[in-house]
């Protein structure tokens, strides 16, 4: 008789269980979670929470990981744009910390660019504010370079030869 009530509890089950499957795969909206009480049988459904298919769940997964690659993508694209800004910002300053005497005119055009005005000398000969030897060439040709975010003006002096002979630094105060 045991037997014969435990075989009718196993039936019973999972034909519920048959059941609920079915409802569950023909439903199109998602369905309430269903449970079957392990020791009696009976069916619970619960509306606050939901079954999610693999699918379901795989959709999830890779739309978050979207969104993080999304924004470190984002992220990185924003420091690489403000080191490229910091170098343009910074390039006259760079360039003018390495330039030397005798530094040909070609060179200068290479490192610095076209410059802003290409005027005659209107500074006595000077190397960073330090006068020149009077015996050095003197200054007939001037390059002047800024940039329009900073306040301040980079000029470079060459002689008759196209060598640099001075270099001055002006700013604002």
């Amino acid at each position: 008789m045991r037997d014969l009530q435990k075989s009718e509890k196993i039936e019973k089950t999972a034909t519920l269980r048959h059941d609920v499957l079915s409802i569950a795969r023909e439903s199109s909206a998602a369905p309430a979670a269903t449970f079957i009480h392990g020791k009696t049988g009976e069916v619970e459904s619960h509306p606050s929470f939901c079954i999610l298919t693999n699918k379901q769940v795989e959709g999830s997964m890779a739309s978050a990981r979207r969104t993080w690659t999304i924004g470190f993508a984002t992220i990185f694209v924003i420091l690489i744009s403000v080191w490229l800004a910091y170098r343009w910002y910074t390039k006259y300053d760079r360039e003018y910390k390495l330039l030397r005497p005798g530094t040909t005119k070609a060179e200068v055009l290479g490192r610095f660019g076209k410059p802003y005005e290409d005027t005659k000398c209107s500074f006595a000969s000077s190397w960073d504010g330090q006068p020149v030897a009077p015996t050095s060439a003197t200054c007939v040709e001037e390059f002047e370079y800024s940039r329009w975010l900073r306040i301040g003006e980079w000029d470079i002096g060459f002689d008759a030869d196209g060598r640099v002979v001075t270099k001055v630094y002006q700013s604002s105060p």
